[in-house]
């Protein structure tokens, strides 16, 4: 006999793989603009020389203030677009989508001036109260300029890319990045190998590949067939501006990121001159290659909780919750320990010939390493704060995490440790950037009414009337139906509308336990109810074959002499006032909506 703990596991399962693909597809999708960072930086310091090294790290500031707005976007793709999915409102998704896209081109017209027209008024900012040689000053104009035309498709891919993974297409986006990054590698490599150009090649190399990756990415409407689809249905409306209120907070970090960056730079030109603005740049550089780790999991938790939010479903975010703070600390330092190893070889191969840097960035790279476990973990915390509406204590969070402590403990270390306060300042930063997360952690789960452990989203409050299990077998999802029959009485659902939904459930969980595993065992279909505003919204999730049965139907009209065929899916889509199918993370979500 199953019993009630291993039913739990099992019931969880699907979640967790859904987490762990969720991880994978955001590390991947947030490599293309990290990716060609990264090499931009790398190859420049290689083989372009110390002076363009330090031209690169002068403008670093500027990805961070490019990045603010997609940041933005993202996080109101993904907040908003799980919270209706999880509703089964795949009207306002769409709309949100087109919204989220159209903001996105209106907001790369003003960057694309900053990187043009303006880009000499952003140099003398960026060079505010330092001292950089004409020809830095000229490398940086024309990496700039050439970089400017990238601006577009980083603004639309941040939307897209999340909106691959809701969207059943999630393979498109680690293609999008792999097109991309060839592109890159290979444009760099061709311009300082065999055109031995300057900046205005790397910049351009970074533009055709960004390109190319949101031309992969548009390619999913016509090729696929997507259930998320843009629509300006109603227009824009205060409302949907509203909406991406829930990525201010990121954003946050983005600007003062930017800012801080600024002022970092200053303090490093004043303790050690040109060089340690090209250390800077060189940890810069392979901290981008760091990043992503701790952005795929602060990423997860915000999509799948954002979800699992919509389905006023407290024990998945409790789940999620654990996932996101387990792969933080874990899979997380196992990544870092793998750029301590690399340290010395990234540290002589960014050098650039000059023999002062390796011995300088040395120390830097592995301080980064050491610290990624602690900035996944408060990026993680920020973005469950987010999901949870806790938006002013993420966007403190976000604002610290942007640089502002680190830059802060560096300026009061330099009057000690000189050079060394810039790595020493950014691990106490990280570390202490972590305690004041996990102090907001304990904050939220004792200013309740009964005390919490940690993981606070067990306080999550539901105001929806629900009823939700794993069913493994037919006698299962027979004693489910007969329950559900019975149930949301008090809530004012017609008897007609319990019924309807019991059948449903015998239809759909039946025909997955019997068909939608093949020859695996021990898999099981979570089927949710939930009585929302008078109407009866059903989600059935499994992580078995795909399976649209909306388009079944269509695909599969029975002819006049079988009338039989396909009776209880015909029933179901007949019946059901809505019905949607998702494959979300690569697993199966239907949602019918009964009225």
């Amino acid at each position: 006999m199953r019993t009630a703990r291993n039913k739990k596991n099992d019931g969880e399962r699907i979640l967790r793989q859904m987490f762990h693909k969720c991880v994978f597809q955001n590390y991947l999708g947030s490599m293309t603009l990290m990716i060609n960072t990264a090499i931009d930086g790398m190859i420049i310091s290689h083989f372009l020389g110390g002076q363009a090294t330090v031209a690169f790290g002068l403008i670093f500031p500027i990805y961070s203030l490019l990045n603010f707005i997609p940041i933005l976007l993202r996080t109101s793709t993904q907040v908003n677009l799980g919270k209706f999915i999880g509703r089964g409102d795949i009207g306002n998704a769409d709309r949100c989508v087109f919204y989220l896209l159209a903001f996105g081109f209106v907001a790369a017209v003003p960057l694309l001036l900053l990187l043009t027209a303006f880009r000499n008024s952003a140099l003398m900012i960026l060079s505010v109260q330092a001292q950089y040689s004409e020809t830095t000053l000229s490398l940086a104009s024309d990496y700039l300029l050439w970089l400017a035309p990238s601006v577009l498709p980083m603004m639309l891919c941040p939307v897209l890319h999340p909106m691959m993974q809701m969207d059943g297409d999630a393979k498109r986006s680690p293609c999008a990045i792999q097109i991309a990054t060839v592109i890159n590698l290979g444009g760099d490599l061709m311009n300082a190998l065999l055109f031995h150009g300057g900046m205005a090649g790397m910049a351009l190399a970074t533009t055709l590949s960004c390109f190319s990756e949101l031309f992969v990415l548009a390619l999913h409407f016509h090729s696929h067939r997507n259930v998320l689809c843009p629509s300006a249905e109603g227009g824009l409306s205060l409302k949907q501006l509203m909406q991406l209120s829930d990525g201010i907070p990121l954003m946050l970090r983005e600007v003062f990121a930017f800012l801080s960056g600024i002022f970092i730079n200053r303090l490093a030109s004043r303790l050690g001159g040109e060089n340690a603005v090209a250390v800077l740049a060189i940890g810069n550089s392979v901290w981008v290659f760091l990043l992503p780790a701790a952005i795929a999991v602060s990423g997860a938790c915000m999509t799948l909780g954002s979800v699992s939010a919509g389905e006023a479903d407290s024990h998945a975010l409790y789940t999620v919750c654990l996932l996101g703070f387990w792969y933080s600390f874990l899979p997380c330092t196992v990544y870092a320990l793998l750029f301590v190893a690399l340290s010395g070889p990234l540290s002589l191969f960014c050098s650039g010939g000059n023999a002062q840097l390796p011995s300088l960035a040395l120390p830097y790279l592995r301080i980064l390493a050491f610290s990624l476990p602690f900035v996944s973990f408060s990026q993680t915390m920020e973005a469950l704060l987010i999901v949870h509406g806790r938006a002013r204590r993420s966007a403190l969070l976000s604002i610290l995490d942007g640089g502002t402590i680190v830059l802060t403990l560096s300026q009061l270390l330099s009057r000690f440790m000189g050079i060394s306060s810039l790595w020493y300042g950014r691990l106490a930063g990280c570390v202490l950037l972590s305690l004041l997360a996990l102090l907001f952690g304990f904050r939220l789960s004792s200013s309740g009414r009964e005390k919490k452990p940690l993981f606070f989203l067990l306080s999550t409050k539901n105001t929806d009337a629900f009823m939700e299990e794993t069913l493994y077998t037919i006698e299962g999802v027979t004693a489910f139906s007969e329950k559900l029959r019975t149930a949301f009485m008090t809530e004012g659902l017609s008897s007609r509308s319990r019924n309807i939904a019991a059948l449903c459930v015998e239809e759909l969980a039946c025909n997955t336990l019997r068909w939608g595993y093949g020859l695996k065992n021990n898999n099981g279909v979570d089927v949710r109810a939930v009585c929302r505003n008078n109407e009866l919204i059903v989600r059935f999730r499994d992580s078995g074959r795909p399976f649209n049965p909306e388009q079944y139907v269509r695909q599969f009209q029975p002819a006049s002499q079988d009338p039989s065929r396909n009776v209880g899916l015909r029933i179901v889509s007949g019946e059901a006032s809505d019905i949607r199918y998702i494959p979300l993370v690569d697993c199966n979500v239907v949602i019918l909506c009964i009225s």
